[in-house]
């Protein structure tokens, strides 16, 4: 659900450079976010901070990459994913997509990019939550 102070978007990364710059520009966006280390979050964090988005910079190649993706199933009210990823194999995409994924974008990608795909996942959230009151996202196969 959509707070008055904003939505709230988990950045979830464990490269220091790459953490650094989407904190600015979520920050230079006005964004409200919390850090996680990939790894995490677990199923707990993700119900506690409650967040409108997940944007996830991977930490590896494949599979192992997006083992993030995988807690978000567990969670009673799964936000939407954003993927930043460095692995350029199409099949790393498809899986990312079919683990529930929004979009999946080069880790490289200029900021425009990246807060034109945060703010088309935020509004997809909210026109379901305004077309389904009490849901904040479909069922999804």
């Amino acid at each position: 659900m959509y707070m008055d102070d904003g939505p709230r978007i988990l950045l979830v990364s464990s490269a220091a450079d790459e953490t650094e710059r989407l904190s600015r520009v979520l920050d230079r966006a006005g964004y409200q976010y919390r850090h996680t280390p990939c790894g995490g979050p677990d199923v707990k964090t993700l119900e506690d901070y409650a967040p409108d988005l997940v944007l996830l910079r991977t930490c590896g190649t494949g599979h192992a990459g997006l083992c993030t993706l995988t807690y978000a199933a567990g969670a009673r009210s799964p936000a939407p994913y954003l993927v930043l990823s460095d692995d350029d194999a199409f099949e790393t995409a498809v899986l990312a997509m079919r683990l529930g994924a929004l979009d999946v974008l080069r880790s490289s990608v200029a900021e425009r990019e990246i807060l034109t795909s945060v703010r088309c996942a935020l509004e997809q959230r909210r026109r379901l939550a305004r077309a389904v009151p009490g849901s904040e996202k479909p069922e999804c196969g």
